[in-house]
């Protein structure tokens, strides 16, 4: 940088002591970028940075540039930090399509434009699915948040465990934030997961969600009145996943817990009972299991002894 502008020659000197000087010649000092700005990917709220370096001669002063597509123009910015090396951003939907340039000059008023860099805007997914667990019949729901430049698209897209592929779903509620599944029995295990792009291009996957299943009551044991010495019948009804199992309980109001009973029928479906008079006000309920291991209790059934 000292030798800005500086002349230069030569002397040629011969054996015999004659010599010739040349001409002079001028040396021209070129600024140059030794840092190149670059590209630059962000989410909505995040702190987006260009930076650039450059050699210049004596004080090096920054005017950072930023291109708004809409505009079709360059315009100076007026960022807190636009006129240092480095420009720091608060990215906004607003900002989708900008390019920045950096113009730097020197002592000497030389102007020294940077190339191009652009700012891409990616989805950010701000709310994941969760793991859903519901009895068979019900309506498991699955949700997704996320932010982007302009309308989102959702795609959302299932996993079978017995076949470990992914693919779009064609459910009514395949293309919205919510995503509903009306569960089947085969439904246990699946995995769920939501694509989310914007019109820019910019897309993201959430993570996976599995769906677990429990066996569904679908007819409760009712009340029952009887005498003692009655025999009585309490039944249930349910469906699930693979062979189900029936445990069922008796609540006394005296100890206030519910315990397994040993009946010769509390492992069926109906369980019977000799009613006794002890048994007044007495709850049968019954838990069942699915081929999974998942469990459901029924509603409980009160006997009234007469």
């Amino acid at each position: 940088a000292d030798m800005y502008n500086a002349r230069v020659r030569c002397v040629v000197r011969d054996i015999y002591g004659g010599q010739t000087i040349t001409d002079e010649a001028q040396l021209y000092i070129f600024n140059y970028f030794t840092k190149e700005i670059e590209d630059c990917y962000a989410y909505i709220g995040d702190v987006a940075t260009f930076s650039v370096k450059a050699f210049t001669i004596g004080y090096a002063s920054y005017q950072w540039q930023y291109y708004n597509p809409k505009l079709n123009q360059w315009k100076n910015s007026t960022n807190a930090t636009a006129k240092s090396p480095t420009l720091k951003l608060t990215v906004q939907e607003a900002h989708s399509g900008f390019k920045f340039r950096c113009t730097v000059s020197d002592s000497i008023s030389t102007n020294l434009y940077s190339p191009e860099a652009s700012l891409f805007i990616k989805v950010k997914i701000v709310d994941q699915p969760k793991r859903t667990t519901v009895c068979v019949g019900e309506d498991a729901k699955f949700t997704v948040k996320a932010t982007g430049v302009g309308t989102l698209k959702y795609q959302w897209q299932v996993c079978d465990p017995t076949t470990g592929t992914w693919k779009n779903s064609s459910n009514a509620t395949a293309k919205k934030p919510t995503f509903i599944i009306t569960t089947k029995t085969g439904h246990h295990g699946y995995k769920v997961r939501c694509l989310v792009s914007a019109p820019n291009g910019a897309a993201a996957y959430t993570k996976e969600a599995e769906l677990v299943l429990k066996p569904a009551i679908t007819k409760n044991p009712a009340n029952v009145t009887a005498k003692a010495g009655d025999k009585v019948s309490f039944t249930v009804k349910a469906a699930g996943c693979g062979t189900l199992a029936y445990q069922w309980q008796i609540y006394n109001p005296a100890k206030g817990k519910w315990e397994n009973s040993t009946n010769a029928s509390a492992k069926k479906a109906t369980f019977n009972l000799i009613v006794q008079k002890g048994h007044n006000g007495f709850k049968f309920r019954c838990v069942v299991t699915d081929g999974n291991g998942h469990r459901t209790a029924s509603e409980p059934a009160t006997l009234t002894v007469k």
